[in-house]
């Protein structure tokens, strides 16, 4: 879900509830990373650009920006690393947060829907089919087959 998200292939709404959301994921992601590979937060922020943990669109809309705009979200998204360094928090506790916070983003993507039912048998009439062995101790393998039909008789 993460690589979805990051490459564009879950629609986000560009304004700027989304990009504060988009940037508090990337500090999430980049927490992650950190723990992951047992390196400082501030380590992964000096390798890796803030922008590449965002989604194409927040990224772009970020591009539009005067620079110094840019160069005030980028202060702040190092302050928040900077903050959160000494996050107790395990990998997976970061993951989980990440998870529920894309669901927020975006509810219908990460929803099942489920259709009707649809018979893929060339049987219809055939509603269950077990197959169980039928001596533990036989030296030749044996099965019994069990087929049954809607009208409950057993073939």
């Amino acid at each position: 879900w993460r690589s979805d998200f990051v490459d564009g292939w879950v629609s986000i709404p560009v304004n700027h509830e989304a990009q504060e959301e988009c940037l508090g994921m990337a500090v999430l992601d980049m927490m992650r990373m950190a723990k992951e590979s047992s390196q400082a937060p501030v380590d992964i922020y000096n390798d890796t650009s803030y922008k590449s943990f965002l989604p194409k669109d927040i990224r772009a809309s970020i591009q539009e920006y005067h620079f110094v705009t840019r160069k005030r979200i980028r202060h702040r998204f190092r302050k928040f690393i900077q903050q959160f360094r000494q996050c107790n928090a395990t990998a997976c506790d970061l993951k989980l947060k990440y998870l529920a916070n894309l669901e927020t983003l975006q509810p219908a993507f990460y929803s099942e829907c489920f259709w009707g039912f649809q018979t893929y048998c060339d049987f219809p009439e055939v509603i269950d089919i077990s197959i169980k062995q039928a001596n533990k101790d036989a030296a030749i393998e044996s099965r019994i087959v069990t087929i049954n039909r809607q009208d409950n008789q057993t073939l």
